[in-house]
């Protein structure tokens, strides 16, 4: 257990999960990962709930979170105020994530390793909410690489879903033709028969790319060796079995390199540069 001043100990430390319905933790979880963050690091360990994904990046930035359950493009986002903002620690699959797109089987659209953008004039494609990684930010980086105009003059209708849930239903219903969603959250639709493969089929699969982490802000650095300990025992408590499965490792030095290369790449594609 961690040793602290009082005044530290007083004041506590605060986390916050973002807003992702494929990590949904219930509010037990996180009343009993607080409960058990608070009992290794030796302080008041609390909760902070966030009503978007934006309200995270902001109050992380102001330092009014110490500790944040974060996907590859809200880490870049909150880094770019806070560049002294560590990963400790990643989950064991998150190291291999992957972007993929999905289209119904009756578009007549078929698996390439690549795409010409003329293949998608005029048809209609869902993009997963404004800061998840993997069905739109990535996913625009692709786009810019294969050619495929998923915005602006080119005569393809964008779809923006609230969530990665509701951009493969899209698709599963016949609003929307094509999606990009993870390939970890596909595969999980399909297991649990929210998608039905004989409607819908896997055009094109990214390389991987790393993806969530907890991330520490530079305030908090002094916990940063217990509470990585921590996180990784964390694994074997029945508290986030359903959500992180894999378990908890440590973050690679390169990591968050890797994460900011695709970004700041994107980000110069989108500029025009």
């Amino acid at each position: 257990m961690l040793t602290t001043s009082w005044s530290l100990a007083a004041q506590g430390l605060s986390f916050a999960v973002m807003k992702d319905d494929a990590k949904g933790l219930t509010k037990q979880q996180l009343v009993g990962v607080a409960a058990y963050l608070s009992t290794e690091l030796g302080v008041v360990v609390s909760h902070q709930p966030v009503n978007s994904n934006q309200q995270l990046i902001s109050m992380m930035a102001a330092g009014k979170i110490d500790l944040a359950w974060v996907n590859g493009a809200i880490s870049y986002s909150i880094r770019k105020t806070v560049p002294d903002a560590n990963a400790v620690a990643q989950g064991y699959l998150d190291q291999y994530y992957q972007s993929t797109l999905i289209a119904r089987r009756d578009t007549g659209l078929t698996p390439k390793k690549r795409f010409n953008g003329q293949t998608f004039n005029g048809r209609t494609i869902a993009l997963g909410p404004e800061h998840d990684t993997s069905s739109n930010w990535l996913p625009r980086y692709w786009a810019k690489l294969f050619e495929i105009e998923i915005s602006g003059d080119f005569a393809m209708e964008v779809l923006h879903a609230e969530s990665k849930t509701q951009a493969v239903e899209w698709v599963q219903q016949g609003k929307s033709e094509l999606a990009w969603t993870s390939h970890q959250f596909y595969s999980q639709a399909v297991r649990s028969g929210v998608i039905d493969p004989s409607i819908v089929r896997v055009l094109w699969t990214s390389p991987t790319y790393p993806n969530h982490h907890w991330l520490l802000h530079p305030a908090a650095k002094q916990f940063e060796q217990p509470l990585q300990t921590a996180l990784f025992n964390l694994s074997q408590q029945p508290l986030l079995e359903d959500v992180e499965p894999s378990g908890f490792v440590a973050a690679e030095d390169d990591m968050l390199e890797q994460i900011d290369r695709y970004m700041a790449t994107m980000e110069q594609l989108n500029n025009g540069q």
